[in-house]
């Protein structure tokens, strides 16, 4: 796709490479891992049409983030983009933990934290027809507006349910193998 020369990366960065994950693997296995798995401090959760805005953000700088990466344009520094996408990774996994802490935390915002995600991803994929009306253009528009108005239909049923004494009773809502 995007016409490359096969990569060799240089020794160096396969030994920092190796490093990074031996050490990844100590912080996640070692002695060190119950630190690390600490309950979160809740954080006030933002109102939901904000964390769907978030989410769209993200997913659009993420993006501009792989663009940058394969040196499609502009030109950049690889240090700023790994500097660049090591903040938005820190970002998510320091600030989102907290919001899912908090008693308020609930499916709507949930809800609005994946759409808003998923909806900058497929805003930013159209970036790529610029200027061409291609038939994968309409392809894309039309399971996009599908997959929009399916996430809408989930969207009501969210907000149809009604919260359950067990969500009242735990001060974490789970972001992730809820029961719904």
């Amino acid at each position: 796709m995007f016409h490359l020369p096969a990569y060799n990366p240089p020794l160096e960065a396969i030994l920092i490479a190796c490093g990074t994950i031996c050490r990844l693997s100590f912080a996640a296995l070692g002695p060190f891992r119950n630190a690390l798995a600490r309950p979160s401090q809740p954080l006030t959760t933002p109102p939901p049409w904000l964390l769907g805005l978030a989410g769209t953000v993200w997913a659009i700088l993420w993006f501009g983030l792989a663009l940058l990466a394969f040196g499609i344009y502009p030109p950049f520094p690889s240090a700023a983009t790994i500097g660049a996408g090591l903040l938005l990774a820190i970002v998510v996994v320091l600030i989102v933990p907290r919001w899912t802490a908090d008693l308020r935390f609930r499916h709507k915002h949930q809800f609005a934290l994946i759409f808003g995600t998923i909806l900058g991803s497929m805003l930013i994929g159209f970036l790529r027809f610029l200027g061409d009306a291609s038939i994968d253009f309409y392809f894309k528009l039309v399971l996009n507006l599908i997959a929009i108005a399916l996430m809408i239909t989930l969207w009501f049923q969210i907000k149809k349910r009604s919260v359950t004494p067990r969500e009242k009773n735990l001060a974490l809502v789970p972001l992730y193998g809820s029961d719904w």
